[in-house]
């Protein structure tokens, strides 16, 4: 019996001291845990952001002072076990409710940009779906940046901008517009000469007053150009600047453009003259290309109205856009080749000066005020080339001969069964 219950007591005794080693590990367990803990409250609380995690309910789990400073606490314990309801204006936690329940459905990271409308403060917050080591959802976390201070740089940064592009469309206006006037004055100016000539001409005087007379006549009109071509430099340089603009390319045919243009350019010509636009396009500059639509088809269509509204009795050919493609050195580039044929065209380009010689009575003339439109959108369509080519040097003399052509590389489209995907989600939230 004795030894019976000295045995019970040694089996109790192990018993008590495993279970003393066992809350003796435990509690160095918990002590280094809450060393853990600690530090990781103390660093996180180091950071500006805001900081917190929230359980499926919206209630704080965690978060750091800096959370607790916006809401006016002292601690964060006094945020924990909170929810957004308790902490802020109802329309504000509604709107925070409301992320948090789309990003468990979700089970992504999403970025917000939250606007505090009461404080009017901007958050850039970036919140994603918590789980526990079974994978289950548990809650979110989220960090928020305060970008008050961005926004604001953005607004004026937007705003300064949006003075520019006015004083540049301004300015652009002014060349495009205005100037038309001042190229008509200047026209008036020569016909008056001319005219003034003409009468002198009839005149019965000397032969050495006549040559003196036509030797000013000539100063005169020479004149009168440069006068033009400094404009016309400055109505170029205006058009690099304003157009050396971001390419944006969409998947298209360059025959879908062309079949447009050509149906159009045919409408421009009378009815009472038998003249037609026609194209062809080889094979190879059939296929889907990576192209800037408004680029390419302004190009095409200007092209085509220079000779459609040369297009006469007198002038009456008609015209032929032709479009032929090689490969690139690169596997994924095609060069294709634009060459138009209608006779003579309305305007010609004489290295960077527009003329219309032929439309005119006074080989000293250039092109008349009513012709200016047209001029700029050649000297755009210029500018496009020069644009679309990226620095390649494939149009040495685009508008030297009657048969103006023109050469562009474009990429090519590939496609892919599984071709990757990326996708952003962002959501503005604003009062």
């Amino acid at each position: 019996m004795d030894t019976k219950i000295c045995d019970s007591y040694e089996q109790m005794a192990k018993t008590l001291a495993n279970k003393q080693q066992q809350i003796a590990t435990l509690e160095t367990v918990i002590s280094q845990y809450q060393k853990e803990a600690y530090s990781f409250q103390q660093m996180i609380n180091c950071l500006d952001a805001h900081i917190y995690w929230k359980n499926e309910e919206g209630k704080y789990l965690i978060c750091n002072q800096a959370v607790a400073e916006f809401h006016g606490k002292d601690n964060t314990k006094e945020i924990v076990g909170k929810t957004d309801y308790e902490l802020f204006p109802e329309h504000i936690a509604k709107t925070a409710k409301d992320h948090d329940l789309e990003i468990m459905s979700l089970k992504e990271t999403v970025l917000y940009d939250e606007y505090e409308s009461d404080k009017k403060l901007h958050f850039l917050s970036r919140k994603s779906p918590l789980f526990d080591e079974n994978q289950k959802l548990s809650g979110i976390v989220g960090v928020s940046i305060d970008i008050t201070e961005r926004k604001k740089l953005e607004l004026e940064l937007r705003d300064k901008k949006n003075q520019l592009e006015k004083r540049l469309a301004f300015q652009k206006h002014y060349i495009k517009s205005y100037g038309y006037d001042y190229i008509s004055a200047l026209k008036l100016i020569s016909e008056s000469i001319e005219n003034i000539e003409a009468r002198l001409m009839q005149l019965d005087i000397p032969q050495t007053v006549r040559s003196d007379l036509n030797d000013e006549f000539y100063q005169v009109n020479e004149s009168l150009s440069e006068i033009y071509t400094l404009y016309q430099k400055i109505n170029t340089a205006v058009l690099q600047q304003d157009e050396r603009a971001k390419i944006v390319t969409v998947e298209s045919t360059l025959e879908e453009i062309i079949e447009n243009e050509v149906g159009l350019a045919n409408t421009f010509i009378s009815s009472d003259l038998t003249t037609k636009v026609t194209y062809q396009i080889e094979p190879l500059a059939r296929q889907k290309l990576l192209i800037d639509y408004a680029k390419v088809r302004h190009i095409i269509r200007t092209f085509l109205a220079n000779f459609t509204n040369s297009v006469s009795a007198q002038n009456s050919n008609d015209i032929n856009l032709t479009v032929t493609a090689k490969a690139g050195l690169r596997s994924n580039t095609l060069y294709v080749t634009f060459s138009f044929d209608g006779g003579t065209p309305f305007l010609e380009f004489e290295g960077d000066t527009i003329r219309a010689e032929h439309l005119l009575n006074h080989s000293l003339n250039h092109i008349p005020g009513s012709k200016h439109s047209l001029a700029y959108e050649l000297a755009l369509a210029k500018s496009y080339i020069e644009l679309l080519c990226d620095g390649e040097e494939l149009n040495d003399a685009i508008f030297d001969q009657q048969q103006s052509s023109f050469t562009l590389p474009f990429k090519k489209m590939y496609y892919k069964d599984k071709a990757p995907k990326l996708t952003a989600i962002i959501n503005e939230v604003s009062n």
